[in-house]
């Protein structure tokens, strides 16, 4: 899929807009709701050709949730990534220790964006912080929601930013159209992390503030870098191990 296929986005109607993917799927951008939020769902059909949506993201404009789209699509999906050096490396540190009850107060709030979402949730979350606290990240395997952005607006009032929705896609083979196969389906957090990572970047570096979402026209950049495909650090070789006796 080339960068004009990436940009390619038609209005399907009351602003909904919709763009052919990969693998026989299409995603979808449905227009700010009354919290601002834009909601970005990927469909795919069976090999009965009957239509799955899957819900992916919620994020701040239509011009980010057209990145987060090129992302996925292009930027592949490594397995054993760890999300703590994807922040570490953005200046990101973890907090040892946070609150159990500032913690249930905040995924309260985040629930009241997803009323349709189930309300279980485990407390073994992560938390990240940006050097200047303008931006947290929280992250998990077991909640329903793996990972989750807060920024912080003048006021020094939290605000809810992205969050990621689905952490697993289905992504349909060229066999299983024709029902040879079951669907795969690819783990998209350490992708979605690098995404949101650069939109943050590009929000204070166009906008001046991590909190700005970027507007139309601004995303253009970020999808080329995103449809040319990510490439993602080679992985440093394990040291061996020091042995008694071994020669130094």
């Amino acid at each position: 899929m080339n960068w004009l296929e990436q940009t390619h986005w038609l209005e399907k109607r009351q602003g909904w807009l919709v763009r052919d993917a990969s693998h026989n799927r299409r995603w979808t951008i449905t227009p700010p709701g009354a919290d601002d939020f834009v909601c970005l769902t990927l469909t795919h059909w069976t090999a009965d050709g009957v239509a799955v949506d899957t819900a992916v993201a919620h994020c701040m404009s239509v011009a980010e949730a057209q990145i987060f789209a090129a992302a996925l699509d292009n930027a592949g999906h490594p397995a054993g990534t760890k999300m703590d050096e994807l922040l570490s490396g953005k200046g990101f540190r973890e907090a040892p220790s946070f609150s159990r009850d500032v913690e249930r107060q905040v995924m309260d709030s985040i629930r009241c964006y997803l009323p349709n979402v189930h309300r279980d949730m485990h407390f073994e979350r992560r938390w990240f912080g940006s050097d200047n606290l303008s931006v947290f990240i929280t992250t998990s395997r077991l909640s329903v929601f793996p990972f989750y952005c807060l920024t912080m607006r003048d006021d020094g009032m939290a605000q809810p930013d992205t969050i990621l929705v689905e952490p697993r896609l289905s992504r349909m083979a060229q066999s299983d159209y024709y029902g040879q196969n079951a669907a795969t389906r690819d783990p998209v957090i350490p992708t979605f992390t690098v995404a949101c990572l650069a939109i943050l970047s590009k929000r204070l570096e166009l906008n001046g503030s991590y909190a700005a979402p970027l507007e139309d026209g601004q995303q253009y950049g970020l999808i080329d870098q995103f449809a040319a495909g990510y490439r993602w650090p080679e992985p440093e070789p394990e040291p061996e191990p020091l042995m008694l006796g071994m020669a130094m």
